[in-house]
């Protein structure tokens, strides 16, 4: 971003939560345009790491059961389609 905000660079692009975040605090960028890729993203953790997927799946469940999920996707990916 610094690249881009000094004029190294013309554009960036970048997961769009991502690009998202590392613009909010910088008014000389913008997003300025959204590119589905249809990308699948996840949380990786140690497969030994029982607790924390416990934890997590608990934590999805939950959002998802309270419609904070569908509320976080709505904001960061607007009306593309999920599995």
């Amino acid at each position: 971003m610094d690249d881009l905000s000094a004029g190294h660079i013309g554009a960036s692009i970048k997961l769009f939560p991502v690009v998202s975040w590392l613009v909010k605090e910088r008014r000389d960028l913008a997003v300025i345009q959204q590119i589905p890729t249809h990308e699948k993203l996840g949380i990786a953790f140690a497969k030994t790491n029982v607790g924390l997927c416990t934890a997590m799946n608990k934590t999805l469940a939950n959002i998802k059961q309270s419609g904070s999920f569908d509320a976080l996707y709505q904001k960061w990916f607007g009306n593309l389609e999920r599995d």
